[in-house]
């Protein structure tokens, strides 16, 4: 292991003053992490982390080995969410609170099962290897590789084998560049493991390549407006989360941050501010999960020395800005002071974005509305929808995700008649195909905006009903 190499990864510099500063501030999350770890100590899996894209509420144990391409309720989501091995992660964090070495015996009897029985071929490409999940274990495995360092439980002789493996997926991403990842979320996700890998095993071949890539990925997929174009709040999150954790790593090895690549990332960084409601959640716009989007804010505070972003953030560094940044940026981030902006409704008009606001207190009056693109198969047929979020509660909402099995209930949660909008004669303007597709998207038109200090306009059309010769404005 190359444990001088690690030491300028994440929080690894200061990790026993990390572990401490969450168990003494995020008592209910040192709780809840605890929980989760001895879950996988019984071959037990729900899938709760903070950015989940697969979050489940169902358990879901394996009485000997687990089954690592078991599909439980004909949903293969959950088959990738096991893959991508947060439970690595989530075992070795539980190490640090604890020093228990059953999270340790647990962490090396999984991997070993798994590098054992889950072999890179061309069918496993399509479930466990996965060229998305491929990139995700890469920063999982170099955290777990991180977490436990100084864990005598774990040989050497471990350490190499993994390594092994870990080499393999990073000379296996190298190999994975199609049109389709440059233009999806998929391809910053993988590269961005690509680039940790590269950065790892001193492949500077590796390192340069998925810089590359992720250069182009962000100028082909990120609106001059900051926002991801697949119109999912939640997916633009993991985007923000892998372009800034690129960017973060790039700084600390003393690689070179392209200039526009830098520049999106702040975009992003503002558009995802502009999106949350008052109480920080990103609302549940397309294939969206109601989350706390405050820690990406936190860490944009930090890297671009921002007293803005800090306050966007609510001024709170959260549990996941101690496991990724460490002690010293959590220092930094309290001393910086924090600025409030001076707009605060905002217009992300590429995207047909508008977010409509009277103040940032925690009981401010929040209407979104979008009249914008489609985006990719996780946006949903939501034109002149609106939110509406008021003295501390949702009022209007969007329904999100919920699932992603090709069902009638995926298909309608994406249907117009599922948000806050018009439908005509009961027919709906955008007709969802399948879980991924369309048969039909009606077409937007932006409207004009005016925001005043006495009060905000919005307005927006589509032409989902011109065969009947009614325009919807």
């Amino acid at each position: 292991m190359k444990r001088e190499k690690l030491q300028r990864f994440w929080c690894c510099k200061d990790i026993e003053k990390a572990a401490e500063l969450f168990k003494e501030n995020f008592k209910l999350g040192e709780k809840e992490l605890r929980e989760q770890a001895d879950l996988v100590c019984e071959n037990t899996f729900v899938f709760r982390e903070h950015w989940e894209m697969e979050r489940t509420n169902e358990p879901v144990t394996f009485n000997s080995n687990v089954e690592w391409d078991f599909i439980p309720f004909g949903d293969p989501e959950w088959t990738f969410a096991l893959n991508r091995h947060t439970c690595f992660v989530n075992l070795a964090k539980a190490w640090n609170c604890t020093k228990n070495d059953k999270y340790a015996e647990k962490f090396m009897e999984l991997a070993r099962d798994w590098m054992e029985r889950v072999p890179l071929t061309e069918g496993s490409k399509q479930n466990t290897w996965r060229s998305i999940e491929a990139g995700i274990r890469c920063e999982n495995w170099l955290k777990s590789m991180m977490l436990f360092a100084d864990c005598s439980k774990i040989p050497e002789s471990f350490w190499d084998e993994f390594e092994k493996v870990l080499f393999l997926h990073g000379e296996y991403l190298m190999s994975v560049n199609g049109v389709f990842h440059r233009l999806s979320n998929w391809g910053i996700l993988q590269n961005h493991g690509l680039l940790l890998v590269g950065i790892y095993f001193e492949k500077n071949d590796w390192v340069k390549e998925a810089v590359q890539r992720l250069e182009e990925e962000l100028n082909l997929q990120i609106f001059e407006d900051g926002t991801q174009w697949e119109q999912s709040p939640m997916y633009h999150g993991e985007v923000l989360h892998c372009s800034i954790d690129s960017i973060e790593h790039m700084k600390r090895f003393g690689i070179q941050i392209p200039e526009q690549m830098s520049k999106k990332v702040e975009k992003m960084l503002y558009a995802l501010a502009m999106w949350c409601k008052p109480n920080g959640n990103i609302p549940c716009q397309s294939d969206s999960d109601d989350i706390d989007a405050g820690d990406l804010l936190a860490h944009g505070a930090c890297f671009y020395n921002d007293g803005r972003l800090k306050f966007l953030s609510d001024s709170r560094f959260r549990e996941e800005n101690i496991w990724n940044l460490g002690i010293e940026d959590y220092l930094f981030y309290e001393k910086l002071e924090a600025l409030t902006p001076k707009e605060t409704s905002y217009a992300l008009a590429d995207s047909g974005n508008y977010m409509l606001r009277s103040g940032y207190d925690k009981n401010a009056d929040y209407l979104r509305f979008h009249c914008g693109c489609m985006g990719s198969g996780h946006g949903h047929g939501d034109l002149l929808h609106i939110d509406l979020f008021s003295h501390g509660e949702d009022i209007l909402i969007d329904t999100g995700r919920y699932t992603y099995v090709d069902s009638k209930i995926r298909r309608d949660f994406k249907s117009p008649s599922a948000h806050n909008t018009i439908c005509v004669d009961e027919e709906e303007f955008s007709i969802c195909a399948n879980s991924w597709g369309y048969e039909k998207m009606a077409l937007p038109i932006k409207g004009e905006y005016r925001f005043t200090e006495t009060a905000d306009f919005v307005s927006g059309a589509h032409l989902g009903y011109i065969e009947k010769g009614i325009f919807i404005s």
